[in-house]
């Protein structure tokens, strides 16, 4: 699992020091040479960024009143000078993810990977990831408000040595290679549950029953490189009316390696007859634009064919130039897109309505989706929490120096909808707020899950449920439990195709 990579507002503190020299008054003061410091291993990574971020930020103009600072380390360059841009009066505000009124990290981003190691084959949304496959858990302490620590899985990859190891969904975890979970260890706890490299292994004990009923089991993880597919889970359930098929599908990301696995979930929907679709998004990040184009295309069928599904705006600076930003059109083809003809006939349900289960882990290409799709006037219907806000993107470029391949991320552009609406950094706000760990967890497409069955409740019943009337409580609900997110490379983005330098 990478660990979601927050750049914060970069602050430098500067102390001055004065030195007085006592001389009499024979003596000539003598001047000190100044400092001067060898120039950073990483100025040429440095100057490359600055160049791009002047030209293709969404904030150039921000960016060329930044004075740079060529002695930083490439990470400590980047965030000093989207703080810097940030002090120009959150110019910036869209780039990065804000809770409570203070940005909890910028969404652009570099990241570095070994050139001679499997990790440039597996970074961001490709066919391969490295790990144990542990993507999401929440914790929460075993009784009361301190003491031992229960970690419980909320996301693991199928195919992923976890899955192997039969952890899944809902798997409680008391102990780290025979340590009990505290709150002083949890960090080196969780790391040691989501190495990003192959062939880490570690013991977990896992726990079943309550009380003074648990049963223990210790089972042993081996992080290694496993296929991403990201098509959890979909299963077509039956309405309560006994006729009416629903279609269920838990998305991981928007990895266009895996589109054929996505069209192949819709083809089955298509032939069971599919009348309703519940998207479970509430772990999904986002990924690539052609994809959630495709997911479009499969919702929204011929119907509307040829209609602008999304559109990038760019900085003023390159609009100026001419760079009119792409369209994406529903059942149109782009670049390496499975989209062809006969993709409706085959695999498109042609929906009126949608509903998407989301939390603050839904962002980017899942928001595309919600955006895209109201833009066509189809209904979405939210169930679960604010989504995350994330209406910009990036056109990544890569670079390589001295045996690593540099990727870079910055923000530059907004995604608007055909309505030309774009206004969600806040996030979307859900029509039903339900907040899943008030609950047991249970396993994807279980109808006793929270959000799952809240949209199940609104099809049945033909009416938006009530919240309160969803939610079979836990005994222990008075403890809010941490969720401890996961969101590395470029999961958490909209990609699209960037150039190589």
């Amino acid at each position: 699992m990478r660990k979601l990579y927050r750049l914060g507002l970069f602050a430098v503190l500067l102390a001055a020091f004065t030195a007085a020299a006592s001389c009499s008054k024979d003596e000539t003061e003598k001047k000190k040479t100044p400092e001067v410091k060898p120039p950073s291993t990483d100025q040429g990574i440095d100057e490359w960024m600055f160049g791009y971020m002047k030209t293709h930020y969404l904030w150039n103009s921000a960016v060329k009143k930044v004075t740079p600072d060529y002695e930083l380390g490439y990470k400590e360059f980047l965030a000093k000078v989207l703080g810097d841009v940030a002090a120009q009066g959150e110019v910036n505000y869209d780039d990065g993810h804000w809770e409570g009124g203070k940005r909890q990290y910028f969404y652009s981003n570099i990241q570095r990977y070994n050139v001679s190691s499997a990790q440039v084959a597996t970074r961001g949304t490709r066919e391969k990831e490295e790990g144990t496959g542990i993507q999401y858990m929440v914790w929460d302490y075993m009784s009361g408000n301190s003491g031992p620590i229960c970690l419980i899985l909320l996301a693991v990859s199928p195919g992923s040595p976890a899955a192997a190891a039969g952890l899944d969904r809902g798997t409680m975890i008391t102990k780290v290679d025979g340590q009990k979970i505290t709150a002083s260890n949890l960090e080196t706890s969780v790391s040691k549950m989501t190495p990003e490299e192959v062939g880490k292994t570690v013991k977990l004990t896992t726990v079943q029953g309550s009380g003074n009923a648990l049963a223990e089991t210790e089972v042993t993880v081996t992080s290694a490189s496993f296929a991403d597919n990201p098509v959890w889970v979909h299963k077509v359930l039956t309405a309560k009316n006994g006729t009416d098929k629903i279609g269920y599908l838990c998305y991981k990301s928007f990895n266009l390696y895996y589109d054929q696995e996505l069209m192949n979930a819709f083809k089955e929907f298509k032939s069971q007859g599919v009348k309703e679709l519940i998207l479970d998004l509430r772990y999904n990040g986002g990924g690539h634009v052609i994809s959630s184009v495709l997911m479009g295309t499969m919702i929204a069928g011929n119907a509307k064919k040829g209609q602008v599904y999304s559109k990038t705006t760019f900085n003023e600076e390159r609009t100026k130039k001419g760079e009119t930003g792409d369209l994406y059109k529903i059942g149109e083809s782009r670049d390496y897109s499975p989209i062809v003809q006969g993709v409706g006939e085959t695999y498109a349900l042609s929906l009126n309505r949608v509903f998407v289960l989301a939390t603050d882990n839904t962002a980017s290409a899942s928001e595309l989706v919600v955006n895209g799709l109201r833009g066509l006037d189809i209904e979405v219907d939210l169930i679960g929490g604010n989504t995350n806000g994330k209406n910009v993107g990036m056109e990544p470029v890569t670079k390589k120096k001295d045996g690593y391949e540099y990727q870079f991320s910055p923000i530059t552009f907004y995604s608007e909808n055909a309505k030309g609406f774009n206004d969600y950094s806040d996030g979307f706000v859900p029509d039903v707020a339900v907040n899943e760990f008030q609950s047991d967890i249970y396993a994807w497409g279980d109808e006793r899950d929270p959000l799952l069955g809240a949209a199940l409740k609104w099809i049945d019943t033909g009416a938006k449920p009530e919240a309160a009337s969803l939610l079979e409580v836990r005994s222990d609900a008075g403890r809010e439990r941490r969720v401890l997110k996961r969101a590395g490379g470029l999961e958490g983005m909209i990609i699209l195709r960037g150039g190589i330098e």
